[in-house]
């Protein structure tokens, strides 16, 4: 709970956090319902311009996709190793908009872009 220079009544503390918390949670579902205009096709790189390789950070000393075992929708004809030689990254415009949010979102957290 935060705390003020005035401890002489603590519900005031609590009241003003319950209305910053409530506040808060009032944006996130305004942002939530936001008009639906269509405008669907955001990318990676729209969101993330500037961050340009995909790394793996997951447990293993080498991460390997092969060919023909990507998710429906994603293309299949690309194999994809990550591991020491390539310092775990590999540069984002090798995959399809498909394969990279298959890594960024549908896997295990064990993807990340970075710089």
């Amino acid at each position: 709970m935060r705390r003020t220079a005035s401890q002489e009544n603590p519900s005031e503390d609590v009241a003003a956090d319950t209305e910053t918390n409530v506040s808060d949670e009032a944006r996130l579902d305004a942002a939530d319902q936001s008009p639906d205009d269509g405008s669907d096709n955001v990318t990676v790189d729209d969101l993330a311009p500037d961050l340009n390789h995909v790394q793996y950070i997951g447990r293993a000393s080498e991460r390997q996709i092969d060919a023909g075992t990507w998710p429906d929708g994603c293309d299949q004809d690309m194999s994809a190793v990550w591991g020491f030689f390539n310092d775990f990254k590999i540069d984002k415009s090798k995959f399809t908009e498909d394969q990279l949010e298959y890594l960024l979102g549908d896997l295990d957290g064990s993807f990340v872009l970075v710089e």
